[in-house]
Formats: structure tokens, C-alpha cells, sequence
């Protein structure tokens, strides 16, 4: 999949005619897969192009950590935004005089997580890496800021999410365990960072799962059973906001035409988390019965403090089927599963 540059920014995958052996010098990771904002993905050998990165750490100083000591690597949006182009007319006045078409600013905080398990949270230095594969050298750029061009939106404004080795599953900080509510026992969950809407690794110990989520990662998780998707989602509903989304919703650009709002919740000041249960009602090239594709999944959107207007940032799905038109799952939430992702322990469940 290409990936739309920035004016402003180098590219965030190119695909280059590298000698391998001008690689060597720089530190190398083990076998690994860089995840993109957009659900893409490229494994192969990842190689650091120098020997350490550079991390504004706590906003106080710059560190440098080793490449060979880096088990992976998160990047999730700490501040988004649409801005538009601007000048002052009158010299000495604050008012500003904007043009253009909006365009869409990320900024993107890191988390390095270190093969003895330690953490370190900050900034990176625009950091370029290579995704070494059976055809020859792909270059990933890890930015601190993304500026996207007028008339795109931030959903399409696609960025790394994670940087992840066979190191990391080693790393005991990279693992949480948790366990289904009673019912749900058996089947196997979907999990999706929050701030990303990344699938996240999961595997099975005994009665209880281990996702692979650093610590504190916030985390949504659902499962499928007899045709039915069950959501962990809280039982709260704003009836105001709810209103709000659908309209949001409705008007958003997706090839899938109907879009039905199950949920929503805050995840911060501006973040908002659509439930979507989504589906394709119109003609598709699939030239058989069953041509009509759905999705369960999370829409992740910002609000804007000036104007109140709600924003598409970002895409991600639990689970998705091609049926015969006018055929979608049952959906279910499930305040028990929500509390178990969450920590809270509820129904059976535990999140240790």
C-alpha cells in the first residue's frame, strides 16, 4: 500500500535499492513486523539506520538508547488537529486571516520497551529504520509530527503504530494476562489498543489469555461465538452524544454504506470511540451469493474545541464476513468484558 507524504516530512515507507551490506554497521533488531496506521503491515529483519535513538525523555533531556537494546516500539497520537493556513494583516493585531484547505497536523508520542522489560516514554527524534525482506530493503521513518496535505483527512494521514520483534514477547512488561467472563469462556478475542485501534497479539495459557500491551495500554476487546460478536463496552450512554456521532457518522466517506452506531464513549478530552456495526448494501464485484461484506470495529474521532465539530481520525475492526445482502451478525455488548479489559475485574473475569 503507498503511503501519501507530506510536503513537509520525508516518506514514511519507500522502497530502496540498499546494499545490505551498508546495513550491517547499524545496529540490528531481531525478526520482527512494523503495523501502520491504516492496518498494513511489513515483516523481515528490522535494522535501526544508526546505532542508538534519540528520545526527548520527559520533556527534560535528550537520551540516547542503544538500538540493540529496543524490543519494540509504540508510537500513538498525543495531539491531533485540522489546521488551515494563516497570516496576520495588521501588524501588531493578534487577529489572524486564514485560507486554504484544512489540512491535518499529528504529533506522536513513544514508547520504547527494552529487552530487561524497562520502559522509556518521550519523543522521538524523526528516526529512519529499515524492514529487511526476501526482495531486498523497505525504509520505515518513525516522525515526531506529521503534517498532511489540504483536503486530507487525519484517518488518511497513515503513520507507524508499532515496531514489534520476537524480543518483545520476552520482555514480561510486553504481557498481560487476563481471563473471560464465565460465558464467554472458550472463545477466542479480538483485542485493539486504544489510541491506535491496532489488533494486538493474543495467545492462550491454560483458562486465561496473554496480550501483548505494555503497561497501562488501554485496551478494547470482543468476542465470536455461533454467528454472535460479543463487545466489552460500558453501559453508559449520553443520549446527546450519541445524537451527535450518528450525525458524524452518517456523513463520513466509507465503502461501507450502511453504518449502524452501537456505541460511543469518551477516551479523553477530544478522543471519541464509535462502535460501529458496518456493512456493504450497495453493488460489489463479488460475483457470487454471498457479495456483500460487514465489519464489526471502532471508529476513533476528535472534537474540536473551537467549533465543535467531530473529526474521522482513525479506523480498526474486530471481526469481518461477506454475506448475502441484508445479512449481518448479531452484535452484543457486554459491560462484564469491558470491566476485565479494563482491570475492574467484573463478572469471572480477571486482568491481571
Amino acid at each position: 500500500m503507498n503511503h501519501r507524504a507530506s510536503p513537509c516530512l520525508p516518506p514514511l515507507r519507500t522502497t530502496a535499492a540498499v546494499l545490505l551490506a551498508g546495513l550491517f554497521s547499524a545496529a540490528a533488531l531481531e525478526a520482527g513486523v512494523v503495523e501502520f496506521s491504516d492496518g498494513s503491515a511489513i515483516t523481515g529483519e528490522v535494522r535501526f539506520a544508526s546505532a542508538d535513538v534519540k528520545l526527548h525523555y520527559r520533556g527534560k533531556k535528550l537520551i540516547r538508547i542503544p538500538a540493540d537494546e529496543i524490543a519494540g516500539i509504540r508510537l500513538r497520537p498525543e495531539r491531533e488537529s485540522l489546521e488551515r493556513k494563516w497570516m496576520m494583516p495588521t501588524a501588531g493585531q493578534t487577529r489572524k486571516e486564514r485560507w486554504g484547505e484544512p489540512f491535518p497536523v499529528r504529533h506522536l508520542k513513544a514508547d520504547l520497551l527494552l529487552a530487561g522489560g524497562q520502559r522509556r516514554e518521550g519523543h522521538l527524534y524523526t528516526t529512519p529504520l529499515y524492514v529487511l525482506g526476501p526482495e531486498g530493503a523497505e525504509k520505515v521513518v518513525l516522525p515526531a509530527k506529521q503534517r498532511g496535505e489540504e483536503g486530507q483527512t487525519l484517518a488518511e494521514l497513515v503513520y507507524p503504530v508499532a515496531v514489534r520483534t520476537d524480543r518483545e514477547v520476552a520482555a514480561e512488561a510486553a504481557e498481560r494476562t487476563f481471563r473471560l467472563p464465565e460465558p464467554l469462556r472458550g472463545a477466542e478475542p479480538v483485542v485493539l489498543q486504544r489510541d491506535t485501534l491496532t489488533r494486538l497479539p493474543v495467545r492462550r495459557e491454560g483458562d486465561a489469555w496473554r496480550v501483548t500491551a505494555l503497561p497501562g495500554e488501554k485496551l478494547f476487546a470482543a468476542v465470536r461465538r455461533d454467528g454472535t460478536v460479543t463487545v466489552g463496552w460500558p453501559e453508559r450512554r449520553d443520549p446527546a452524544l450519541f445524537e451527535r456521532m450518528n450525525a458524524a457518522l452518517a456523513e463520513a466517506k466509507d465503502f461501507f454504506d450502511r453504518r449502524e452506531l452501537l456505541g460511543v464513549v469518551r477516551g479523553g478530552e477530544d478522543s471519541l470511540y464509535a462502535l460501529c456495526l458496518l456493512s456493504r448494501e450497495g453493488a460489489t464485484t463479488l460475483k457470487r451469493e454471498k457479495n456483500r461484506p460487514w465489519r464489526v470495529g471502532i471508529w476513533r474521532w476528535k472534537e474540536d474545541g473551537e467549533d465543535g465539530r467531530i473529526m474521522l481520525a482513525g479506523r480498526g475492526f474486530f471481526f469481518r464476513g461477506i454475506e448475502t445482502r441484508g445479512v449481518r451478525p448479531e452484535v452484543r455488548l457486554s459491560p462484564e468484558l469491558h470491566a476485565v479489559m479494563a482491570g475492574g475485574g467484573g463478572g469471572d473475569g480477571t486482568n491481571e
